[in-house]
């Protein structure tokens, strides 16, 4: 959903930090949701209740956006790449530490 998002709003002339925030923000819930209920699913419930979670999970998002931002503002002019190539290869990477900082920190 935010590559799409992100790739969509860049393609029809938003700048590339105004799609990153725009898609972080539409995307948030789809996320939270899709990783409690289906990706870390567990039988035997979590460690924290839900409203925990959440904040867990906001600052996991907060600083992964962070990052993302700050990647794709200054890979292309270091690296001579386009900002929607810079994009993807730090969400890329991102989502293996996400993946990490979920099932370790926000989803046990």
């Amino acid at each position: 959903v935010h590559l799409g998002l992100v790739s969509l709003l860049v393609t029809v002339g938003t700048p590339i930090q105004v799609a990153l925030a725009s898609a972080y923000v539409v995307t948030l819930m789809v996320h939270f949701t899709l990783n409690r209920q289906w990706v870390f699913r567990t039988e035997s419930g979590y460690a924290f209740h839900i409203s925990r979670q959440g904040l867990r999970y906001l600052w996991m998002a907060g600083a992964s956006y962070a990052v993302t931002a700050a990647a794709v503002a200054l890979l292309p002019d270091l690296l001579g790449i386009p900002e929607l190539g810079a994009f993807f290869v730090v969400t890329a990477a991102m989502a293996c530490v996400s993946f990490l900082v979920l099932h370790l920190f926000v989803f046990h």
